[in-house]
């Protein structure tokens, strides 16, 4: 064998030698890359947890949001003695962002080459909540008692367990169709509200700053009484309702029932003339924190002889200040001459039980306050026996434009029971389909099909909900700019409207959700 060879042997080894020491880098980064992808899902997956776990106490919370997010991080196996969490700001305030970031990582076969390696995951929550009803002032429901341009033109109410359904009011009557052989009846043997709910409506009171001071909790004529209140009706001489107010404070989660904690105070006002047609304090809030605090409203379950409805009104003020109807009101709208930044805003949640009592050929309600964190997505407006007196409803934008929409009803056999067709349309499954898309506004003039027997009334949609749907802008805040809040306009060929209903609002989608990072 020759010199030459010998040499070019050695080099075959010196080769082999370093391409060994290579491979077994590039292996041990292979199983090393396997361990750090685990533990990078194992971040995402507890960052997630937590970013769920706290968003639903934002905005009104962001102390517990954090005390959420470290006990959720904790049952997923981090240690955050060992782990940064930072809660960077997310694009909206009601989004939750957590982020972890653990520094040292460890290595095993590729330690010679790579000590620790840094991984950071984040993830943001996001918390669809129930939108503002009503009203962006510190009154609800004050009907005609404040001056134009504050007037409301519909008053607070609630019905009697023996009102019927059909009336307006979809969750305190007992029963449905109630109207038997030309009479009103109330008895178990009638068809149950499917509806009813025995907690009857929830009224938020949210102060957006600490105002410093004592608030007052005023109701306007909080007692029924068959005649003489300007807002209370009655179906039947002799009628009584008993109506129980309720304030709550904050509940133990934002995602919990506001009825869950322990009220701070309630009182129950028989019928009669208590309050009738004048102000009452309910409670005073001992310098309440910026947040939400609550106010229930309910019927007497089981109150023989209860065929009305009691309209009433709310307000809120500092306690020490005597209310003025021109001076007091506020709202939270920016910009208004009435804005305050510690206006204590009553609203609807979930839904809102009004009378709409109107004068002239048209007025506009305030419906929902739609942020612009909900851009792009379906808004849902469910109104419940509309436009009784009104020729026509529409449904207006931030900017006070009607916008088209589609609408259904329930029709056909729906949960076991048969509900006939609104006049000129039919059924497809268990919703009516037509003139259902793209339209201006709701017809609600002259008489149509009852729904089923023994009902009263005549009008087109008595008995209905009628479920609108209206797609969002995607660029929200270049449509409307910093309005926010929608309507609802009746029209009137009578000049006159008396439509007791109840009206919801939702946003489309799964309340509690992760959102895309950017």
């Amino acid at each position: 064998m020759s010199r030459g060879q010998d040499g070019e042997r050695g080099i075959v080894l010196v080769w082999m030698a370093i391409m060994l020491v290579v491979l077994l880098a590039m292996a041990g980064f292979a199983v090393d890359l396997g361990s750090w992808y685990l533990r990078s899902s194992k971040l995402q997956r507890a960052a997630d947890a937590a970013a769920l776990a706290g968003v639903v106490w934002m905005p009104e919370d962001p102390v517990s949001a954090q005390a959420a997010a470290m006990a959720a991080l904790q049952k997923n196996g981090i240690d955050t003695a060992k782990v940064t969490v930072t809660y960077p700001p997310p694009t909206s305030a009601q989004q939750f962002r957590v982020q972890l970031s653990d520094p040292a990582v460890p290595t095993f076969f590729s330690r010679p080459f790579l000590s620790t390696v840094h991984e950071t995951r984040s993830a943001t929550g996001e918390y669809i909540t129930p939108v503002p009803m009503g009203s962006p002032r510190n009154t609800f429901g004050s009907g005609n008692l404040l001056p134009s341009p504050n007037t409301e033109n519909f008053w607070a109410a609630v019905s009697g367990w023996c009102s019927g359904r059909e009336n307006g009011d979809l969750r305190q009557p007992a029963y449905d169709q109630t109207f038997v052989s030309g009479a009103w009846t109330c008895g178990s043997t009638l068809p149950a509200n499917g509806d009813y709910d025995s907690t009857g409506y929830v009224y938020a009171i949210d102060f957006a700053s600490t105002p410093g001071q004592n608030i007052a909790i005023d109701v306007y004529d909080p007692a029924y009484n068959a005649t003489g209140s300007n807002a209370d009706n009655s179906l039947k001489s002799g009628s009584t309702i008993t109506t129980t107010y309720t304030v709550y404070g904050h509940t133990a989660s934002p995602f919990d029932s506001p009825t869950s904690t322990t009220p701070l105070y309630s009182r129950t006002f028989a019928s009669g003339t208590t309050g009738q047609n004048s102000w009452v304090n309910l409670y005073t809030l001992s310098a309440p924190t910026a947040g939400r605090y609550y106010l229930q409203v309910q019927t007497a379950a089981n109150e023989a002889n209860s065929y009305g409805s009691n309209g009433f009104a709310l307000r809120a003020h500092p306690a020490t200040a005597v209310w003025n109807n021109s001076t007091s009101v506020c709202t939270t709208i920016p910009g208004d001459p009435t804005y305050s930044s510690s206006c204590p805003q009553i609203h609807g949640v979930d839904d809102m039980s009004i009378f709409a009592n109107q004068t002239g050929s048209s007025a506009s309600f305030y419906l929902a306050q739609v942020d612009p964190v909900y851009a792009g997505k379906t808004m849902k407006v469910d109104l419940f026996d509309p436009g009784e007196g009104a020729s026509k409803l529409e449904i207006l934008d931030p900017n006070g434009n009607p916008v088209n929409f589609d609408w259904t009803t329930p029709c056909g056999t729906v949960n076991g029971v048969t509900i006939a067709a609104p006049s000129g349309a039919s059924c497809n499954g268990s919703t009516h389909t037509a003139g259902a898309n793209n339209v201006a506004y709701l017809d609600v003039s002259g008489t149509g099909t009852q729904p089923y027997s023994n009902l009263s009334s005549t009008s087109k949609y008595s008995d209905r909900t009628i479920s609108a749907f209206i797609k969002l802008p995607s660029d929200y805040t270049g449509a409307y700019g910093t309005k926010t809040w929608w309507r609802i306009r009746y029209t009137t060929t009578t000049g006159t409207v008396t439509d007791r209903t109840t009206w919801s609002v939702s946003i489309l989608g799964n309340p509690v959700h992760l959102v895309t990072e950017k």
